[in-house]
């Protein structure tokens, strides 16, 4: 069995200022990958990837990886399709919107499947996870954002009819996917957050949350092999568990926020997804994953 699951934002290891995103400057898509990928083929490798990224979600994927002896692999936009034992370097480059990567740097429309044609231009896959799905003998598991599916969807695509079969892609309810990749696909809702033994955490990680509970749950239960019968017992999961009232947290604007993140992190030294814990559990704020992520280096940085 194969776990393809994201890299995350957080990273264990210092990013070199060269392999920021926002670090490269150029005028189209395809300019911007080839600087890009001049710089990680230069770049020296810190650890393996598995040791490189952090975060609940990832905490997830290692873990179903270890318990039940899965293949694991990771999607990066800036490295492309990675093994879980890779040596890499550390790297800042996203293809969220606004974020350190090609679409928050250049002035072009939001097409991120097109990103992930061009850093594998001048590769000879050119469609590496179709290819590998197509070559894997076993069942592959993609647990990825809507916005990792979204920059694979051509890639995905090109899957031969016969293999697709093979597919279980985790998805969310507000997930969007073409018809042939939807037949193979295994919702899960913020209910999972209330089922025994599984991992707990925001919707940013549910994917790979639900990757843990789906593997370990379902399909190392062999009676269950059709994709009908899967849906099935992850729904009755989903439905024993009582809808989950969402909290209600206080909105504050960027200066308060950052003034939050100074006071705690001067009480006890903090993580990013320890200090956003803290924000949205303890003091019940309001703050989106990615701008508490700017806000945090922000407050570090006055702090220097």
């Amino acid at each position: 069995m194969l776990l393809i699951a994201p890299c995350s934002a957080t990273k264990k290891f210092p990013v070199p200022s060269n392999l920021r995103g926002t670090d490269v400057h150029a005028s189209s898509l395809y300019g911007y990958a080839r600087q890009w990928l001049e710089r990680i083929e230069s770049a020296d490798a810190v650890c393996a990837a598995r040791n490189l990224y952090g975060g609940v979600g990832h905490k997830a994927v290692v873990s179903a990886s270890e318990l039940h002896g899965v293949e694991l692999m990771f999607v990066s936009a800036g490295l492309g399709l990675v093994k879980a034992d890779q040596k890499i370097p550390s790297y800042d480059l996203t293809v969220t919107p606004g974020g350190p990567g090609p679409f928050g740097v250049l002035d072009i429309p939001y097409h991120p499947e097109q990103w992930w044609g061009a850093i594998h231009h001048r590769s000879s896959a050119k469609m590496p996870l179709a290819e590998m799905v197509q070559e894997y003998k076993g069942t592959v598991v993609l647990a990825l954002p809507s916005v990792y599916l979204k920059m694979l969807f051509d890639d995905l695509d090109a899957v031969d009819t016969k293999h697709i079969a093979k597919l279980r892609i985790i998805t969310t309810a507000n997930s969007t996917l073409p018809a042939r990749l939807r037949e193979q696909s295994i919702a899960y809702d913020d209910r999972l957050n209330g089922i025994a033994g599984a991992s707990t955490g925001a919707m940013t990680s549910l994917v790979q949350r639900a990757a843990l509970h789906f593997i370990g749950s379902v399909l190392t239960d062999h009676r269950v092999g059709a994709i009908d019968a899967q849906r099935k017992r992850v729904g009755a999961a989903l439905s024993a568990v009582k809808t989950m009232d969402r909290p209600t947290r206080n909105k504050f604007g960027d200066v308060a926020i950052v003034r939050m993140i100074k006071k705690m992190t001067h009480e006890q030294r903090s993580s990013v997804t320890t200090a956003l814990t803290t924000l949205r559990h303890t003091k019940q704020v309001a703050c989106e994953q990615n701008r508490f992520k700017g806000l945090y280096e922000k407050a570090m940085n006055a702090e220097k």
